[in-house]
């Protein structure tokens, strides 16, 4: 059995500057995956404790503080469960409150005796309404 997902936790958002996700069920050897977003784009994401920053991206139109106008950040954490783990995790921006903080974790599953093969990802953006996004990696992302 390759990769298989798991199950996807509630999503939960937040008018503060930090939101706490329940996980979705998990085992040992499962990875976790949690994506979040936020607006204002100009915010960043607190270092979570045994988790690994995939990184983030920002992007959007018009002018922050104005109503469905302004850039968002979004970004993403993952970690390979050893069980020990809580049922819950805190997600935390800095750089100022967010107008709006959205997080949601994802669990993939893998055969046992089989090993992740992980690498940080990549990011694209379209700040053009109405256009086509693509997305073009430099290498090989890893996930297998």
């Amino acid at each position: 059995m390759a990769i298989a997902f798991g199950s996807a936790g509630t999503a939960v958002d937040s008018g503060t500057g930090s939101t706490t996700i329940t996980l979705p069920t998990f085992a040992a050897g499962d990875v976790c995956v949690v994506q979040t977003s936020a607006k204002y784009g100009s915010r960043s994401y607190s270092a979570i404790s045994g988790w690994t920053f995939v990184g983030s991206t920002s992007a959007g139109l018009g002018t922050d503080g104005v109503s469905d106008e302004g850039t968002i950040i979004c970004g993403a954490f993952y970690r390979e469960m050893d069980g020990t783990e809580s049922s819950s995790l805190t997600v935390t921006m800095t750089g100022g409150t967010a107008n709006s903080l959205h997080a949601r974790g994802y669990v993939f599953t893998k055969a046992g005796g089989a090993t992740w093969s992980l690498a940080n990802g990549g990011a694209g953006l379209d700040n053009s309404a109405g256009t086509t996004c693509s997305f073009t990696y430099a290498s090989d992302p890893g996930v297998e």
